[in-house]
């Protein structure tokens, strides 16, 4: 089981990144016009059952989805480096509004 421990943690950040990175440049092609509105709810629709993470509760989990917790992680960074509260300003000093979310990530 310890030898999985770092694969486990890698995948978070590797899948959770590709998701940010994906959803991330969806929104601005579609911002700038260069994908329909058609292509995008499709994206949105794909990218809601990719992030999907049932409650511990519910008879669907299986256990953390990868792609949802490492998404949520990319986008506390971005939040972070762009509008940090008092908290994220005590807990990352080196990070906390420098405004460079991609460099920081």
């Amino acid at each position: 089981a310890q030898y999985f421990y770092p694969q486990r943690q890698t995948q978070v950040m590797n899948e959770g990144c590709a998701t940010f990175v994906h959803y991330t440049l969806m929104n601005m092609l579609f911002d700038r016009g260069l994908i329909s509105e058609g292509a995008m709810l499709e994206i949105l629709r794909n990218h809601s059952n990719v992030i999907f993470q049932p409650g511990f509760d519910d008879p669907r989990f299986s256990g953390i989805n990868p792609y949802a917790l490492g998404l949520d992680m990319m986008q506390d960074i971005q939040r972070i480096a762009t509008e940090p509260t008092a908290e994220d300003r005590d807990w990352f000093p080196d990070i906390a509004g420098n405004g460079n979310w991609r460099e920081t990530l």
